[in-house]
């Protein structure tokens, strides 16, 4: 599975508030899906990576991300963090961070 086709299945689940519209999303994304791959996918689709019967940890810890953000925007540290505690959520800072970039490297295009 391409993670590229779960972030597509992601994007068209959160553009739609119709639990029988997201039931048919995750029905198709699941029944075109390799076998097994479902189990992956399935935690994935419920915003996990392991069983919650399972303590094993990814090990990566929130000041590494932000780091790692830094890093990869070639944004400090410190404003990161900044951004973080605005929103709440890493992850939506990152996803901001992404579309910063992708906008600014469109503008270059035209």
């Amino acid at each position: 599975m391409l993670y590229s086709a779960l972030a597509q299945t992601y994007q068209k689940l959160e553009a739609t508030t119709l639990k029988l519209e997201k039931a048919t999303i995750l029905s198709d994304f699941l029944q075109n899906s390799p076998p097994d791959e479902l189990d992956k996918i399935c935690y994935l689709a419920l915003g996990r990576v392991y069983p919650g019967w399972s303590e094993t940890e990814l090990g990566i810890a929130s000041l590494l991300m932000v780091k790692t953000l830094s890093k990869t925007y070639g944004i400090p540290a410190k404003k990161i963090e900044d951004e973080w505690k605005k929103t709440g959520d890493l992850g939506t800072v990152a996803e901001s961070l992404t579309e910063k970039r992708n906008s600014h490297h469109s503008s270059k295009n035209i």
